[in-house]
């Protein structure tokens, strides 16, 4: 009888105790469920699932696009299929798992569905604040392919990579940017007159190199609305098959009284006038259409023809400005006062370059 009662007791104890473990790990799922719900709300997604009792946290989230037309001023949208968070019930870090990637182009009358191959499935993780906001993210990847509707490759890369950590301080929050994106190839050669040699076409190998700093000046969590110091301590974009390389460094504030950013970048492009040549072919041979819904290329349409080659005409005499530039090399120094619409090019007005090459250029033809 005693031995009864014993077992009974601890069986009572027993179902307590996993009822009140049930109630910290039901805690647990609803803040995922609450951050979830903050970070998602601006994106489309037909699901969200949490499972994992009584040890783990599992998250599936199903059909989340992410539409670039924000910040890319495109229609476009990434598509993941299937997305998987996990980790354990204590823990604010994720391991995510991605299934299906598909890439949506919608410039066009006709949607252009793209699937996404990885080469081995890419290692990501992700751990975030008690408040919901991204704490540290990182990715890597050996390698993917960009396949059409027909199974052809279109894009292609060896290899990716990005680090970003994040340190509170004393005005806000900082977030560090380390990326980089290698053997990278367009096969697709996209609204050129190129495209009858598409098929003989050998594209460029490209790399892609990004080391930012990102300071929110702010004591809440609206990000958004937060001042910012953007530190570019690197970004350079190679073409290893050409041998030009563009690199970018300097600092840059987003602050909400003035539209446009403002500050001080140093624009530095190797082989310039093998990039300015190679920019102005694959411009002059790209098709447009006109007001009346004509197609043609750019070096038959005149207006916009002559822009593209004053704009060059002006790049090289600005940078021949700059005494650090060479033969090879042209160096840009741009800067934008706080609040001036402005944009000066090694200290001389852009808008005002413009308007002295057409009045020159008026002046020849009279």
């Amino acid at each position: 009888m005693q031995n009864k009662k014993s077992f009974l007791t601890v069986f009572i104890i027993f179902l307590i105790l996993i009822g009140i473990y049930y109630s910290i790990w039901s805690s647990q799922v609803k803040k995922v469920e609450k951050t979830l719900g903050k970070d998602l709300q601006n994106l489309k997604y037909s699901s969200i699932e949490i499972s994992g009792f009584p040890f783990k946290k599992q998250v599936y989230v199903k059909n989340l696009e992410f539409n670039f037309n924000k910040n890319f001023m495109t229609n476009n949208i990434l598509k993941v299929k299937d997305i998987k968070l996990l980790s354990t019930i204590f823990s604010n870090t994720y391991k995510i798992l991605l299934t299906e990637v598909e890439y949506i182009d919608s410039s066009n009358e006709e949607e252009i569905v793209s699937k996404l191959t990885f080469n081995d499935v890419p290692k990501i993780s992700c751990s975030f604040y008690k408040n919901g906001k991204i704490k540290a993210l990182t990715y890597s990847d050996i390698g993917y392919r960009v396949m059409d509707k027909e199974n052809k490759t279109v894009y292609t890369a060896d290899s990716s990579s990005l680090n970003l950590n994040s340190v509170k301080t004393e005005t806000g929050i900082d977030y560090q940017l380390d990326s980089s994106f290698d053997g990278i190839q367009n096969m697709q050669i996209l609204n050129t007159a190129e495209k009858k040699d598409v098929l003989e076409y050998v594209p460029d190998l490209y790399s892609l190199r990004m080391n930012i700093l990102k300071s929110y000046v702010t004591t809440s969590d609206d990000l958004e609305s937060a001042d910012k110091v953007i530190t570019i301590n690197d970004i350079t974009w190679k073409n290893k098959t050409q041998k030009t390389a563009i690199n970018l460094t300097g600092i840059l504030n987003v602050t909400q009284d003035d539209s446009l950013p403002f500050g001080q970048v140093t624009l530095k492009i190797s082989e310039f006038n093998k990039i300015k040549d190679n920019f102005l072919e694959k411009v002059h041979n790209t098709t447009i259409t006109d007001e009346s819904g004509t197609e043609k290329l750019v070096k038959d349409d005149k207006e916009t023809s002559i822009i593209f080659d004053q704009l060059a005409t002006i790049l090289t005499r600005l940078g021949d400005k700059n005494v650090e530039s060479t033969e090879t090399d042209k160096i840009f120094l741009l800067q934008r006062d706080k609040k001036e619409f402005a944009l000066r090019v090694n200290g001389e007005n852009l808008s005002q370059a413009f308007e002295e090459l057409e009045n020159d250029k008026n002046v020849k033809a009279k």
